[in-house]
């Protein structure tokens, strides 16, 4: 393999042409957590990638320390009516050093079909972009996407509804990896990204009408750390369990650390009850366990927002008062398509305080969690006039911009800046937390 180029995120070399081999690349290889538990330290990356047809899959690597090995690729079929058969394929490259420089090439029978680079997760400063509600093959998406591809982020995290409007596998294709696992935008091939379940994701849950629908459990590798939520489908789910590695109840909730903070992502869809005893329990415990200096969870219903849209989706609010008593500093969510950040919100017995004190520029301890609507990924945009008129605003909202855009966290271990940028790349919200 060639020497070690220290890049931070991918330099996605091609995928062989169909006509050259039996088996060929259908999606391009893309970056993973992987489904071994990372709770408190990520050590290893799963390379994901589909697959024509079955075969003689596997990932040979080599790390910047020298360490070169060949993973045998998991290999997990779909076969399902709406989608062509395929192989969902996945090799983990464990026993990385944090930072640490991988270059790898997906081989198959022995032929290179694709190559790549990526890094281990940091133990430093990280740059996180932040998105959601993308899915559409839109104008907006694509020019969000290319200001993520731009701003380079060490990871990227979507906030759900990641494929419109049902979830199906059919559509990852033309509505989420065209713009996010391709050559112009090669944002998955070396950057490990993150995704929350969103209702266009997974609260479809006719198999009997769309049997290629939820694509999420069949195309993320993801931590199995979090709790079971039981799997309600109409129709059979046994081909679709087949595509998940045999895993569906427990893909949509999960913790992991990368550089100085403590990540946990929730499925916030309304099958999943975070009123529940043992869900809470599992929150509170992941919560107040961290080892980490900062502490962000990220779903996709936004509990508090001045939108008229899914005004009344705020069921999340359930378990806010946790996310007080254990600090955590920032909340990432979407649904609503467009961009609010809330001031910090502390909940008490009898409600909740609004810290309208600080401001990010001159106040940087905030005293409570900030809520962070990030939803203008590419879907159709809500209520665009009212970014204009803060009167209307609900008095827990600090700022609300209309248009396209991604969010941007700069983290280090005492300092956090988040931007807001424009689908321009323009900045339109700043705010520095410190500890």
């Amino acid at each position: 393999m060639d020497v070690m180029r220290p890049l931070a995120t991918i330099l996605f070399v091609g995928v062989a042409s169909a006509t050259l081999f039996a088996q060929h690349v259908t999606v391009p290889p893309y970056v993973q957590l992987g489904v071994d538990d990372q709770s408190h330290a990520a050590k290893s990356l799963t390379i994901v990638w589909h697959g024509s047809a079955p075969g003689k899959w596997s990932v040979r690597f080599r790390t910047e320390s020298g360490r070169a090995a060949e993973v045998t690729a998991t290999d997990d079929p779909v076969r399902v009516k709406g989608i062509a058969n395929h192989e969902v394929l996945s090799a983990t490259i464990g026993g990385l050093k944090a930072g640490e420089a991988i270059k790898y090439s997906v081989h198959v029978g022995g032929e290179v079909v694709a190559k790549g680079a990526t890094r281990a997760p940091k133990n430093g400063p990280i740059r996180v972009a932040v998105m959601g509600d993308c899915g559409r093959n839109s104008k907006g998406q694509r020019l969000v996407a290319g200001v993520i591809r731009d701003q380079k982020p060490d990871m990227t995290l979507i906030v759900g509804d990641i494929v419109y409007p049902n979830g199906r596998m059919s559509e990852y294709g033309p509505n989420f990896y065209a713009m996010m696992n391709s050559a112009k935008y090669p944002l998955m091939q070396g950057t490990l990204t993150v995704a929350a379940t969103g209702n266009h994701d997974t609260a479809y849950r006719n198999l009997t009408k769309y049997p290629d629908g939820l694509g999420y459990y069949a195309y993320w590798r993801q931590p199995l750390n979090g709790p079971e939520v039981k799997f309600p489908v109409k129709g059979s789910a046994q081909a679709l369990l087949a595509a998940a590695g045999g895993v569906t109840d427990r893909r949509a909730n999960f913790a992991f650390d990368n550089g100085p903070v403590h990540w946990v992502i929730l499925d916030s869809n309304t099958y999943a009850d975070w009123k529940r005893t043992d869900l809470r329990r599992w929150l509170a415990d992941n919560l107040k366990n961290t080892r980490k200096p900062w502490t962000m969870v990220a779903f996709h219903h936004i509990p508090f927002h001045s939108s008229k849209k899914h005004a009344g989706d705020t069921m999340m609010r359930a378990v806010a008062d946790l996310f007080t008593k254990y600090k955590v500093d920032l909340v990432l969510a979407g649904h609503v398509h467009n961009y609010q950040r809330t001031y910090p919100i502390h909940f008490q017995s009898n409600g909740f305080v609004i810290d309208k004190s600080f401001d990010g520029v001159r106040v940087l301890q905030p005293k409570g969690t900030i809520y962070v609507c990030t939803g203008a990924g590419g879907g159709e945009l809500y209520d665009q006039k009212l970014a204009d008129d803060s009167a209307k605003w609900l008095p827990f909202t600090a700022v609300y911009k209309a248009g396209f855009g991604a969010s941007f966290l700069d983290i280090s271990a005492r300092t956090l800046t988040l931007t807001h940028l424009d689908s321009a790349g323009h900045e339109k919200d700043r705010i520095r937390i410190e500890k």
